[in-house]
């Protein structure tokens, strides 16, 4: 492919200019850091069965198993993305402040 085709090529993934390799980096990072969405579910939701710690986090909190584009994944009661994991605590009590106060606006 010579020069000139490349340059007017669409499919042609060229250096592009520092400031076009900027915005890039920019909305790619954006969209990386961009907080996870609770699924719609999440509205409706009156019960929270499960209890998980999220990785780095010393509270248990009350859990629901959601499937998100074909994912299953766990959701706090206070809106907070626990993964498709997480540690499984089912024998502890919730000491989640937010938690509790989604618990008991449910109810």
């Amino acid at each position: 492919m010579t020069m000139a085709a490349a340059e007017t090529s669409p499919w042609s993934w060229g250096p592009g200019t520092e400031d076009q390799k900027l915005a890039r980096a920019r909305r790619m990072a954006t969209t990386m850091s961009a907080p996870s969405e609770p699924p719609a579910e999440w509205a409706s939701n009156t019960e929270w069965p499960g209890r998980h710690k999220r990785p780095g986090d010393r509270r248990v909190h009350a859990t629901a198993r959601f499937v998100v584009n074909d994912i299953q994944q766990f959701w706090t009661a206070c809106r907070e993305r626990v993964g498709s994991g997480g540690t499984s605590l089912p024998h502890m009590a919730v000491d989640c402040r937010a938690c509790r106060r989604a618990n008991r606006a449910a109810s």
